[in-house]
C-alpha cells in the first residue's frame, strides 16, 4: 500500500546534502576511531604473543629446574652418606689418637728398656750371653 506524504514532510536537496554531509563526517570520525582501535588491537596482539612466549620460556625453565632439582629423598640419601663418612672419619681419628698414645707409651718403655740394658751391659752382665 502506497502512502502519500504531505508536502511539509519533504526534504529539499540542500537539507538532504547537509544531513548527508553530517553523516559522512560522523562516518569518517567513526572510521578513524575504528582505525585507532585496530592499531591498539594489533599492539595488544603483540603484547599477548610476547606474554605467551614468556610463559612458554618460564615453563620450560621451570621444567629444567624440576628435572635437576634434588628431591627430599635425594637430600636424605646424601645426608646419610655424609653421616656414614663422618662416623668413619671420627672412628679413624679416634684410632689415630689411640695409636699415637700407644706409640708414645711403647717408645717410653723401649727407652726405659734401652737404659736398663745399657746399665746391665756396663756392669758386665750381658743378657744376650
Amino acid at each position: 500500500m502506497i502512502q502519500h506524504r504531505k508536502s511539509e514532510d519533504w526534504v529539499t536537496r540542500v537539507e538532504f546534502l547537509k544531513v548527508s554531509d553530517k553523516h559522512d563526517k560522523r562516518m569518517d570520525a567513526l572510521e578513524k576511531r575504528m582505525d585507532g582501535l585496530e592499531i591498539k588491537m594489533d599492539g595488544l596482539d603483540k603484547k599477548i604473543n610476547n606474554l605467551a612466549l614468556q610463559v612458554f620460556n618460564m615453563d620450560s625453565r621451570l621444567m629444567r629446574v624440576e628435572e635437576t632439582m634434588a628431591t627430599k629423598e635425594d637430600i636424605n640419601r646424601i645426608i646419610n652418606l655424609i653421616d656414614a663418612f663422618t662416623y668413619k672419619l671420627e672412628t679413624y681419628d679416634r684410632s689415630a689418637v689411640i695409636a699415637e698414645y700407644l706409640r708414645k707409651e711403647a717408645a717410653a718403655k723401649i727407652q726405659d728398656h734401652e737404659i736398663r740394658i745399657v746399665r746391665l751391659e756396663d756392669r758386665g752382665l750381658n743378657p744376650a750371653s
